[in-house]
């Protein structure tokens, strides 16, 4: 688990001038009103670039596995309602917004199948680490631990 992120762009920065170009790019006239209502802002913020990861510097940039993602999502502040960690040293964290973090994960990866991932394929998948030794069981509801935290 250590990989290390790539400082390629800073999100804010990106995903502020890309609202200011979606705003400037439709008329503001009363008859032709932007509809904010209809527009998905998360989808319009969301930076896949600050995903990326590279365990080389040889190596080029790549979208993460689910345990560098978890890390990132982790780390990232942008984020924190969504995962956060109970206890940073020890490797525990908690998910509280499940859905939300399984839509990210689904951007992430740019999964384009028809069938939409669920809570369940998704903690499976962070199951498949405990036989591997990457992650340890809580036995508690959306709570997680890492093996260790290098």
């Amino acid at each position: 688990m250590d990989s290390t992120l790539s400082p390629t762009t800073t999100p804010e920065t990106d995903s502020a001038e890309a609202l200011l170009d979606f705003i400037d790019s439709h008329p503001t006239n009363p008859e032709n009103r932007i509809d904010f209502s209809a527009i998905d802002i998360e989808e319009l913020l969301f930076d896949p670039t600050e995903w990326l990861v590279h365990t080389d510097p040889n190596e080029k940039m790549r979208a993460p596995k689910l345990y560098e993602f978890l890390v990132l999502l982790l780390n990232n502040q942008s984020y924190s309602a969504y995962a956060s960690w109970v206890d940073k040293e020890e490797g525990i964290f908690e998910i509280h917004n499940p859905t939300q973090v399984v839509k990210l994960w689904e951007k992430v990866k740019s999964r384009k199948t028809k069938q939409k991932m669920n809570f369940d394929t998704f903690s499976r998948g962070i199951r498949m680490y405990y036989a591997r030794g990457d992650m340890i069981p809580t036995y508690t509801r959306y709570t997680y631990r890492f093996a260790s935290m290098k």
